[in-house]
Order: C-alpha cells, then structure tokens, then sequence
C-alpha cells in the first residue's frame, strides 16, 4: 500500500491498506495500522489516521517493540509539526522520551 501511495497511486494505496486494517487486528499486525495511519494523514484524515496510528503504537509498547514504536512516534512528530499541532507535538516528543532507557 505504502509503495503504491509513494509512486503518487493514492487512491490504490488507501484500497490495499483499508483491505489489509479490515482483514487483521493491530495485535496481529500493528505495521498495517501504521501504515494505514500514515497515509490517512497524508491525505488529511487526521482523525481516522491518527486513530489507526495510535492502535498500532499501543500495540508496538504492548510488545515491548522499542524499534518499531520509536519510528512510528518519529513519524507521528514529524506529521504533527507539518501541521502545527504544537500540542500533538508536545505529546509525542514526551512520549518519545519514555522509549529511551
């Protein structure tokens, strides 16, 4: 979905990661709700792709999966500064705080 939404393929993109979020669970797969959630925001569904991106955050901390969390909130950061959302900002550099030992 994500290489469709890069080559400029927009509404293929949001096709396959609706179809992949409808057929799994964040707990099974959070990367598809990350995705899902990033492309959301790209295409100003602020509100559906920060729901999807904050399930698979919960998931990724759930796991214990530092890696993936880190990058999703690092994705999550730079959305929110693109769209000047100083209090999401706030939010997330906090949280990100808290995934270093």
């Amino acid at each position: 979905g994500l290489v469709q939404l890069r080559r400029g393929q927009g509404d293929l993109a949001l096709a396959v990661l609706r179809e992949a979020v409808e057929t799994t669970t964040p707990e099974a797969n959070p990367g598809v709700y990350a995705d899902a959630g990033l492309a959301l925001l790209s295409t100003g569904d602020t509100e559906r792709g920060l729901s999807l991106l904050h399930r698979a955050r919960d998931e990724f901390s759930a796991r214990g999966d530092m890696a993936a969390l880190r990058r999703l909130l690092m994705n999550e950061l730079r959305y929110a500064e693109a769209v000047q959302d100083s209090g999401l900002s706030s939010d997330v550099r906090q949280r990100l705080i808290g995934t270093h030992p």
